[in-house]
């Protein structure tokens, strides 16, 4: 199999995921990890010295045409390996090794992504309810308003044409 590039795949799902920013510290820690393999103290060491949060090291396992790919995540603060995430890849061609790599990244690097805002209270001026309220008062009052200029004394509603003919006033 040709040659994988690990870290560019990483890269790809890190930043997809939208979550985390991505500083590449391969030519700086190419030379101290290369005794670290599978030591993590020894990643953990390297990973504090760069200033980052998060360190990630791709770990590739072939056998034939099978592939597992495992991403793991150290915790630099705490010390710790905080999650690991594999898939096995079938028939895995560099394109569907690297996939596998991004996708990893990308799921891995979800769990980080703080929690959405709260949305903002709206003041009690602002809800549609109370404005599409005061609009149908609005308009309930000018209905009547305008029945009422309309109708008449008696209560009967008058038009131009219904005027009497002769109007006969008291002496």
């Amino acid at each position: 199999m040709a040659s994988i590039d690990a870290e560019a795949a990483l890269r790809t799902g890190l930043i997809r995921s939208k979550t985390c920013r991505v500083v590449s510290a391969a030519s700086q820690l190419s030379t101290e990890v290369e005794g670290c393999a599978e030591d993590n103290p020894c990643l953990i060491a390297a990973g504090r010295r760069t200033g980052a949060r998060k360190l990630t090291q791709v770990r590739l396992a072939t056998l034939g045409t099978t592939t597992l790919v495992r991403v793991v995540v150290f915790d630099l603060a705490r010390g710790t390996q905080e999650q690991t995430r594999q898939e096995l890849v079938r028939e895995g061609d560099v394109q569907s090794v690297s996939d596998a790599i991004a996708r990893a990244a990308e799921l891995l690097a979800r769990t980080w992504a703080p929690p959405p805002p709260e949305p903002e209270p709206t003041a009690w001026f602002e809800s549609g309810w109370l404005w599409g309220g005061v609009g149908a008062a609005v308009l309930g009052g000018a209905a009547i308003a305008v029945g009422a200029a309309a109708s008449g004394a008696d209560g009967t509603t008058t038009t131009e044409t219904e005027r009497p003919d002769v109007t006969l006033t008291p002496p």
